[in-house]
């Protein structure tokens, strides 16, 4: 359910892109990169988008695949919630995320890095420190049942275990 909601709020933040931000362009062989910065004229509605918003950064985009490859920002300035009362972000907090195909047309993220600091009711210190690293993609039968599933997990986090 989480993962629903985590990618759709993704899909909303990405159609939100050609709006929030001003972008400049380069050819890097197979990706375009845009460098981007959050675009003065637009108004954002939601606390997601006013911290979406005041990030600037860079992309890589996939040209043939027409896919997001990666994605990296930087606050450029405090995000202030209800005139910093309820909260605030620090400028300078980060973000980097990693696409790759890990099976013929079939994309999944493979790095995720967010690093934000802030305040929340002038107390409570707010720090996100999320790093997630995702490698050895591989298809398993297509009729698996949860409890193989289940068995090929278990199987590899004791052999993860064993190599460390």
């Amino acid at each position: 359910m989480r993962e629903n909601e985590d990618a759709a709020q993704s899909r909303r933040l990405l159609q939100m892109l050609p709006d929030a931000f001003v972008f400049s362009y380069a050819d890097q062989g197979d990706l375009i990169k845009p460098n981007f910065r959050p675009n003065p004229n637009f108004h954002p509605l939601s606390r997601e988008d006013r911290v979406f918003h005041a990030m600037e950064g860079e992309m890589w985009i996939d040209h043939k695949q027409e896919r997001l490859a990666e994605i990296t920002g930087h606050l450029v300035q405090d995000v202030k919630f209800g005139g910093g009362f309820l909260g605030h972000l620090d400028k300078g907090g980060q973000f980097e995320v990693k696409q790759a195909e890990v099976a013929p047309g079939h994309w999944d993220i493979t790095v995720l890095n967010v690093d934000l600091k802030g305040k929340a009711l002038f107390f409570k210190t707010i720090g996100v420190h999320e790093k997630e690293y995702r490698t050895n993609f591989r298809r398993v039968a297509d009729d698996l049942t949860p409890a193989q599933a289940a068995d090929i997990l278990s199987r590899e986090t004791i052999e993860a275990i064993d190599r460390s």
